[in-house]
């Protein structure tokens, strides 16, 4: 473009050379190559008000996500607590577009091209992330590994977790088997700490408390108390050590070490200080004192001392495992009655002891999520059709328990947190985070990103009657009109 005239006539030179040709402005439309500096700014929509002005609020971009990113890098470098996306699944479907054109399974480059889109993204995104910004990304089977290495090269810092999360529990129709799950890759910064935070949920029930050396091993967070520095098991509902608390304030563990291999530090060569007696009455059921440690190579004594019987930690297989204390701690725990004895094997002539603590409220996450409320046809589909009023607007929607859980494993303790979602879909990651708020008053804000690409059948459709994109009723089509809008107001 050369020149522009006061009547609005654009003269144009060819990119090559050649003729110079003449046009109205209105009629020109500037074109830039993937990569060319550009200035992208934003032109206000709208805007909704559900509650005052101190509430938490959310943002709502339509356009290219690269570009998009480009201006939040200007605006939000460094600022984002976390970013949850759900990009193309690249499933061989016509389901997305590189360069502009759909990529399907015919297309032998379809994979270089959906990590040539995603890797300009993430670079983008890891300059938006705080020091402890967590990302997630979800993903199916079909570019599960590349991901991984993409995640794995783009922040190369990071430590780096795939869940599972079974999000269609009948199962889908495929060959060989029947898929029930899809992955969330979470990218977390290595501070030294922990970032990902512990479920709420109620800490599991009272185990069975049989001494079977078949039983799995316990879990790591109940070996959590070290035998050198143990953890006091104190009441605590304010009764007397000894007292009669109710067993909902307790969890029950076994006093001997259980599991693992031959390496495994439950057997007696691991830690010799807590191979030791524990003597109990068998008349009064009662467990009265801890004995000392033997050194290796001496063998255990089961002669009664003072009426009281020893019980040593040797499993059903004659091996010498250990005491999960040293025998200091131990009486502690006795002392403070939170070490119980437990049945009788008569079979063996054998008891099982058992120790208590107070019951956590919070457990670790584990990495394969098996929850009814992560249902993606109940609780992404059917809801989205429910809260919209229309069937098919969005196609596999998220559960929004889902989106929550996951962003609730980040933020949960960031009340105000800055979530960031740039291929936004139907909107379902402001949707959890307004959950989030709901439950604890926090002023959490999302800025989602999407672009209002109109579905290949409609759009051909519109086409053919020559209604283009920027036309009006072609917008009107679009996933940002028809879903994500609509969807962030109704939250």
């Amino acid at each position: 473009m050369k020149s522009v005239d006061r009547r609005g006539r654009v003269t144009i030179e060819p990119e090559g050379g050649g003729e110079l040709d003449c046009a109205a402005a209105g009629d020109l439309m500037i074109v830039r190559r993937f990569g060319d500096p550009i200035f992208p700014a934003l032109t206000s929509l709208g805007a909704i008000r559900r509650g005052p002005k101190d509430k938490a609020h959310h943002a709502v971009i339509n356009g290219e996500n690269f570009h998009t990113l480009q201006l939040l890098v200007y605006l939000y470098e460094g600022q984002v607590d976390c970013i949850y996306i759900d990009p193309p699944y690249n499933t061989g479907a016509r389901d997305w577009k590189y360069n502009n054109r759909y990529v399907d399974k015919k297309d032998a480059w379809r994979h270089s091209k959906w990590l040539s889109m995603m890797e300009k993204r993430l670079r983008l995104a890891r300059r938006l992330l705080k020091p402890d910004g967590v990302l997630i990304c979800t993903i199916d089977e079909h570019e599960m590994n590349h991901l991984g290495m993409l995640l794995e090269k783009t922040f190369p810092r990071h430590l780096h977790y795939m869940i599972t999360i079974v999000i269609n529990p009948k199962g889908r129709e495929k060959a060989n088997f029947a898929p029930v799950d899809e992955f969330a890759f979470f990218a977390v910064p290595d501070t030294g700490d922990d970032i990902i935070l512990r479920s709420p949920s109620a800490a599991p029930a009272r185990p069975d408390l049989d001494d079977s050396d078949d039983a799995e091993d316990e879990q790591d967070e109940q070996d959590e108390i070290e035998a050198d520095e143990p953890e006091e098991a104190e009441p605590t509902n304010g009764e007397a050590a000894g007292g009669a608390e109710p067993d909902e304030i307790w969890e029950y563990r076994h006093a001997r070490r259980r599991g693992g291999g031959a390496e495994s530090s439950s057997y007696r060569e691991k830690r010799p200080n807590q191979f030791y007696p524990i003597f109990i009455d068998e008349e009064t059921k009662a467990v009265v004192r801890a004995g000392a440690s033997i050194p290796l190579g001496k063998a255990p004594t089961f002669r009664k001392a003072g009426g009281l019987r020893p019980i040593w930690p040797i499993d059903t297989e004659g091996k010498h495992r250990v005491w999960a204390f040293i025998p200091a701690s131990m009486q502690r725990m006795i002392d403070g009655g939170n070490v119980l004895l437990g049945k009788y094997h008569a079979k063996r002539d054998d008891w099982t002891i058992n120790y208590r603590v107070p019951k956590k409220n919070t457990r670790k996450l584990k990495t394969v999520w098996w929850d009814k409320l992560h249902d993606a046809g109940t609780h992404g589909t059917e809801l989205l059709k429910n809260l919209l009023g229309k069937q098919g607007l969005f196609p596999f929607p998220k559960s929004v328990y889902a989106v929550r859980d996951c962003l609730a494993a980040v933020v949960r303790n960031r009340p105000d947190a800055l979530i960031l979602d740039f291929f936004a879909g139907s909107g379902t990651t402001l949707h959890a985070a307004c959950l989030l708020n709901a439950e604890d008053g926090g002023t959490r804000r999302t800025i989602l990103v999407t672009n209002n690409e109109v579905d290949e059948k409609t759009a051909r459709q519109l086409r053919k009657r020559q209604i283009f994109r920027g036309d009006a009723e072609f917008e009107s089509h679009g996933i940002f009109e028809q879903a994500t809008r609509p969807r962030a107001k109704r939250s």
